[in-house]
């Protein structure tokens, strides 16, 4: 090996290998560093961290426009009884994901007509959620841990035809942990139709 002098800004020293180092059966320069470790960053103080709030301001804006007329909500609840489905069902938390995200078209649920009515089925993509938000809330991790036994955690697709006008209640479950996609300054989801829908009053039946 030798040294390749390409004078990179910030390089701490570029050597040549004559020999493939990897496998790849290539050689050429490779840049020794020094790189950036993460967890040494201050990540609130990036380029892409400062634009966060502008995107969430174009996002809130299609919602003043009318073009989300939807809204999504994370939703913990608790069964006051001896066991998780006995007794009564009170809501403990009921908090909307602002700016509004963009939630995929409904068509995408399918209808399954049972004895006992009609059921809807499939799964939906949640995007352009707000960046700033952690990982946890997004889960309903409570206190960094998983919600104790007897709390039930969901998300919630409500539309809206006029103020105050709420359609129906749509449970979802998360099918996964959601990603974060950095340089589109957004949070993605993937939730799956699930039953026990609250009443459009926001009651559990």
């Amino acid at each position: 090996m030798a040294g390749c002098g390409c004078g990179c800004s910030g390089c701490g020293g570029c050597i040549v290998y004559d020999e493939p180092q990897d496998g790849s059966g290539q050689t050429g320069c490779t840049c020794a560093g020094p790189f950036t470790q993460v967890s040494t960053l201050n990540l609130g103080a990036t380029v892409i961290s400062k634009l966060n709030p502008i995107a969430n301001c174009l996002r809130d804006l299609k919602t003043k426009l009318g073009a989300r007329n939807y809204e999504v909500r994370l939703v913990h609840t608790q069964w006051v009884g001896d066991d998780n489905g006995q007794g009564e069902e009170v809501v403990i938390s009921d908090v909307p994901l602002l700016p509004t995200p963009k939630v995929a078209d409904l068509n995408a649920l399918d209808i399954q007509v049972l004895v006992a009515g009609a059921h809807e089925l499939g799964v939906l993509q949640v995007t352009e959620i707000n960046p700033t938000l952690g990982e946890d809330f997004l889960r309903g991790w409570m206190n960094g841990e998983p919600p104790p036994p007897g709390v039930n955690f969901y998300w919630e697709i409500q539309f809206f035809r006029g103020l105050g006008q709420g359609s129906d209640r749509r449970r979802f479950n998360l099918s996964a942990v959601p990603t974060q996609d950095t340089t589109a300054f957004q949070w993605r989801a993937t939730i799956t139709r699930a039953q026990g829908d609250r009443t459009r009053a926001g009651f559990p039946r």
